[in-house]
């Protein structure tokens, strides 16, 4: 909390946000069991609440452009699967502020993007983790890298654009996914 405050701090008072995009995320792998409890909370911290404290904080900024908020999710907040759960549960939790949000209508739109598998060091650290513990979901990743299921990051910023130009109610309407983008646009 004090680097968040620093960081408000630093902006000057005049200061205006167009676009905040919250993309962060962390939660390594484990079966339920062996969930590290400690882990869990510093995945509760960096998935919803330092989103939440720095929608929070940077309001005002946002409001005077009118500035919008885009929320980057996941298929796993919605379609729990082995091995998970600190991950999958945060980021659902993380969703669930997306819609919060809105609800509360602060006079900033906020979306939220699901962006399919992007090959990132993230993603293959969580893969070679999982793949340490056996996981069932490995195959999954295995094959996808294998076939080029992964998402294209040009195609991705594209529809980014797209969705930055629509409505605040268009905006706002529903979770964005890109592969059902892709599917049209293809």
């Amino acid at each position: 909390s004090e680097g968040r405050q620093q960081f408000l701090d630093a902006l000057p008072s005049e200061a205006s946000v167009r676009l905040l995009v919250q993309n962060a995320a962390i939660g390594d792998p484990a079966a339920f069991e062996q969930l590290d409890l400690k882990h869990f909370e510093e995945a509760l911290k960096v998935n919803l609440i330092a989103p939440m404290a720095l929608m929070q904080g940077l309001l005002p900024q946002l409001r005077r452009v009118p500035g919008r908020v885009l929320h980057l999710g996941t298929s796993v907040a919605h379609h729990p699967q082995k091995g998970t759960a600190t991950y999958g549960i945060t980021k659902a939790a993380f969703h669930r502020l997306y819609q919060q949000l809105n609800a509360e209508e602060l006079g900033v739109p906020v979306a939220t993007l699901s962006p399919g598998l992007v090959d990132t060091e993230g993603v293959r650290d969580h893969v070679s983790k999982a793949r340490r513990l056996d996981l069932p979901h490995v195959n999954f990743f295995d094959a996808a890298f294998e076939k080029g299921w992964t998402t294209d990051m040009a195609q991705l910023m594209t529809f980014v654009e797209h969705l930055l130009s629509t409505t605040d109610a268009d905006f706002i309407a529903k979770e964005w996914r890109f592969s059902d983008w892709r599917k049209q646009v293809e």
